[in-house]
């Protein structure tokens, strides 16, 4: 007789345990907590999924809705917020809009048919004026470098 109260008693006090102990919280899934964007390029806010979740039961968990708030200016260099809700969680996500292209040297020919080298930046634009001249034996080197600090080579 006292093994059957066991059997029966055993389960109810495990199931209120869960209940009592067990504590409901939200899980954010696939959010980093920083990512880099480069300057002018499409920002899209990512998708991000939510799920309440159990301490003890870590496999019982339920798809929540996720709403975002925050702007990210790609056209301006800087550290950006972006907050996720789910429920009563937040967790916030650092956009950084980055600068990381180096300039673009290139030869062209001007309008007395000379050949000059010009330098453009995606965040600077000309840049033809900081280009740097080096001479080694039979060889020149055009070098700039952006207000970022990306660099640029280019071989004659």
């Amino acid at each position: 007789m006292n093994k059957r109260w066991i059997l029966f008693i055993l389960p109810i006090l495990i199931i209120m345990g869960i209940f009592i102990f067990d504590k409901e919280v939200i899980r954010f899934e696939s959010l980093e907590d920083s990512i880099q964007v480069e300057y002018k390029e499409k920002f899209k806010v990512q998708e991000v999924k939510a799920y309440k979740a159990h301490t003890l039961i870590p496999f019982w968990k339920q798809q929540i809705p996720v709403t975002s708030s925050g702007k990210v200016n790609t056209k301006k260099l800087g550290k950006y917020q972006i907050v996720y809700t789910a429920a009563n969680a937040k967790q916030t996500q650092s956009v950084h809009v980055v600068d990381t292209k180096k300039p673009k040297l290139k030869f062209v020919n001007d309008e007395k048919y000379q050949k000059i080298v010009k330098a453009t930046d995606n965040y600077d634009g000309d840049l033809t004026s900081k280009i740097k001249v080096k001479l080694k034996g039979n060889q020149v080197s055009y070098t700039v470098k952006d207000s970022n600090g990306n660099k640029a080579s280019l071989n004659d």
